[in-house]
């Protein structure tokens, strides 16, 4: 899971903003309400690589993603092509934009022909507020400023 991954035309995938695990957190001010359907918080991508091997003959691959109460069809099926020299095939779906409507689990179905493999992933809260770890008090003010110019420029 990353905000974009990149096919090049060498073959190799290049990973941007990449998650380190299944978890990821949305920066948003402490006083701000969670999204919601009506009031969603809006990322710009939001991008999942499956790395599917033993594909012997030609198959259709769909995605689906589980929210809160529905499942969506995530990616439509899409035929993949064996490829004699390959044993593994790389499959990148992207969300753009990506519309967070909740904070919590979700599950990614992939199906495989008639197999399917579920992927889980959480999206998270953390605080803006929180982040700002220089207190307010040592924060130089414009007054605070101006006074130590003056105090500099005396000596």
């Amino acid at each position: 899971m990353a905000e974009d991954f990149r096919q090049e035309a060498n073959g190799l995938i290049t990973a941007i903003g990449l998650y380190t695990d299944n978890s990821f957190f949305l920066s948003v001010p402490e006083n701000d309400p969670d999204p919601t359907e009506e009031n969603p918080l809006r990322l710009k991508s939001l991008s999942f690589l499956f790395n599917i091997g033993n594909i012997k003959k030609s198959t259709t691959v769909t995605i689906d993603i589980q929210g809160q109460s529905e499942r969506k069809q995530f990616m439509p099926p899409t035929l993949i092509e064996a490829q004699p020299d390959r044993r593994t095939i790389n499959l990148i779906a992207v969300m753009a934009p990506a519309n967070v409507t909740y904070i919590g689990a979700r599950t990614i179905y992939v199906t495989i022909g008639k197999e399917e493999y579920p992927f889980y992933f959480d999206i998270r809260r953390k605080s803006t507020d929180s982040m700002n770890t220089m207190p307010k008090s040592s924060t130089p003010t414009k007054k605070k400023r101006k006074a130590a110019v003056a105090v500099s420029e005396r000596k």
